[in-house]
């Protein structure tokens, strides 16, 4: 029933979306006052109104995906036009990778994306690399095939319903261009044109993006992140925790110590990030907490991983533990040591093993099976005094 009523108000609310963006299209691009319109929308029959209706809806739907394609294929052309080497690209949940010289589909999502096109950064100094064209290509792409589209109508006589169609989706590619091009920070995470100002401006903001390139790159491909070069974590400075993008190569630094199993660094490394939580992004602290239940338990410092692993982390993980392995080592360790369920915790274990394949990160992958085969085989021993000294 609770589907059913999502499928239901969807449809409600992609009748008035394409009402409204037809409206204002026919609004913008003809002559015909308001008043007009809507005295010939309440004077034309229901059925015709049906069918204007759900063509609107249609065109509101393609434009969507359409735009959202768009968008990455320009992240992709003008990438691949940088320098860049091609890794991933994803529409919605879909993502096509290249594995060994051979391109896959894998099914991977990322909440709040439509879509993402990764590449990996040439082998070139800092200095001499290019960010602007990797991430304004996708706003240059909608922005070129809204305004072939507004040409296209202007000089092109068509029927009614397709002019509104077209209507709807140039108004949609213009959003898309302006949603990624205006500088804007959602949730914390910058869009393409605030990608631009901060790493033209900030050179250990751009130091970062290109480490998370080429870390997401070798992961994809199946290395672990401590068989990944060292230098590739040595920043040019100081890193800021509140820039969203140098927070999240110190949660990948992080993670380096844990790979190794050298439990101590690990904790002290993470207990630090926590402590910024404040000025790290929501969805970054989150996941530092997961990996500081993960190695509080490890050291057998039990109930400091059960006051971090609330229902807000328990909801989390059941929602990613499908897209993140980490996720399912996270399950496995909770379900031995909290829950005290060794039989459960040994079939999370093989269901990650089962189903490794279908992980994007590959890498993480490997590191996570690890992990947690670690976690099963041995007795948590007590943290001692943490290591003196601070990353931060």
């Amino acid at each position: 029933m609770k589907q059913a009523l999502k499928l239901f108000g969807g449809f409600i609310l992609g009748i008035i979306g394409g009402f409204t963006i037809a409206t204002l299209g026919v609004l913008i691009f003809t002559d015909i006052s308001a008043s007009k319109f809507l005295n010939k929308f309440f004077s034309t029959e229901i059925s015709e109104l049906a069918i204007v209706t759900l063509s609107n809806i249609a065109f509101l739907i393609f434009a969507f995906f359409f735009h959202v394609i768009t968008h990455e294929l320009g992240h992709l052309i003008c990438g691949l036009a940088s320098g860049y080497k091609f890794v991933s690209f994803r529409i919605l949940k879909y993502t096509i990778i290249k594995e060994n010289n051979k391109l896959r589909i894998k099914k991977f999502g990322i909440a709040g994306t439509g879509g993402q096109c990764l590449l990996t950064a040439p082998d070139r100094p800092i200095s001499e690399i290019s960010v602007m064209w990797y991430n304004i290509g996708g706003v240059l792409a909608n922005l070129l095939f809204s305004t072939i589209t507004l040409l296209a109508m202007i000089f092109i006589d068509m029927p009614a319903i397709i002019f509104a169609g077209l209507a709807i989706f140039i108004i949609v590619g213009y959003l898309f261009a302006l949603i990624n091009g205006i500088p804007l920070k959602i949730s914390g995470v910058s869009n393409d044109g605030m990608n631009i100002l901060q790493l033209n401006k900030n050179i250990n903001s751009k130091w970062a993006f290109i480490t998370q390139l080429r870390v997401n790159a070798l992961a994809q491909q199946g290395t672990r992140i401590k068989d990944m070069p060292a230098q590739w974590f040595e920043p040019i400075s100081k890193l800021n925790p509140k820039d969203a993008i140098q927070a999240a190569v110190m949660i990948m630094t992080a993670s380096i110590p844990l790979d190794n199993k050298d439990w101590k660094k690990a904790i002290q490394m993470h207990e630090e990030l926590y402590q910024n939580s404040k000025d790290i992004i929501k969805l970054l602290n989150i996941e530092v907490k997961c990996e500081l239940v993960f190695l509080y338990l490890m050291v057998g410092e039990n109930q400091k991983a059960r006051e971090l692993y609330d229902d807000e982390l328990k909801k989390y993980i059941a929602v990613y533990k499908k897209l993140m392995s980490s996720k399912m080592r996270l399950l496995c360790a909770t379900t031995l040591i909290i829950d005290n369920d060794r039989t459960k915790a040994e079939e999370i274990l093989n269901q990650l093993i089962s189903n490794r394949n279908k992980f994007l990160m590959q890498g993480e992958v490997e590191m996570d099976i690890d992990l947690a085969q670690t976690a099963l085989s041995t007795t948590p021993q007590k943290a001692t005094e943490p290591i003196p000294g601070s990353f931060l």
